[in-house]
């Protein structure tokens, strides 16, 4: 994947959720387009260890070389909703 095509679904308005898969098969959920920030061959993925929190702990840094997918983040529908 290129740099451009990540910065491309980072910056979209309105922002999607996005997961990412890696060679490894580790993913990365990308919730808040400002816990990734995209180089020319990495991106700099903030991790949380609580989902629940506004802030990211630790940044881990990924190879735009081994990003074999990535897939929009689907919510599923509020129970009785319209």
């Amino acid at each position: 994947m290129g740099p451009d095509d990540l910065n491309e679904l980072t910056r979209a308005r309105p922002f999607m959720p996005f997961r990412i898969h890696l060679t490894g098969g580790t993913t990365y959920d990308i919730t808040n387009p400002e816990f990734i920030s995209v180089g020319r061959r990495v991106a700099a993925v903030g991790v949380r260890r609580d989902p629940n929190s506004p802030y990211f702990d630790a940044p881990v840094f990924v190879a735009l070389v081994h990003i074999i997918r990535i897939e929009p983040i689907i919510e599923p529908a509020a129970a009785g909703g319209t």
